[in-house]
């Protein structure tokens, strides 16, 4: 997810996405989510998909340098699907 990194999770984070039933579902650790608040920003990058080929599930790859058709800012405010707990491990 775009908001869970090193800057809004500094003490550390476990975090999934992948298909599931043909919904994109989102996962964290209760520590990571925990780390989190209405203020938290992160950033989606939007690539053009043409350029990219589906590797399975929810991952799609470029074997080339692409730069992005849109950066989008969203806050953890914006972010409202629902996000499964997962089990929080090393990173």
């Amino acid at each position: 997810m775009a908001l869970i990194n090193r800057q809004s999770c500094p003490l550390g984070h476990s975090s999934s996405c992948r298909y599931e039933n043909e919904q994109v579902v989102f996962g964290a650790s209760k520590e990571t989510l925990a780390q989190l608040n209405d203020s938290t920003k992160g950033f989606v990058h939007v690539f053009a998909r043409k350029d990219f080929k589906l590797r399975g599930g929810s991952e799609w790859m470029c074997m080339q340098q692409m730069a992005p058709v849109e950066v989008v800012e969203i806050g953890f405010a914006d972010f409202r699907p629902p996000i499964k707990e997962i089990p929080h491990g090393p990173q």
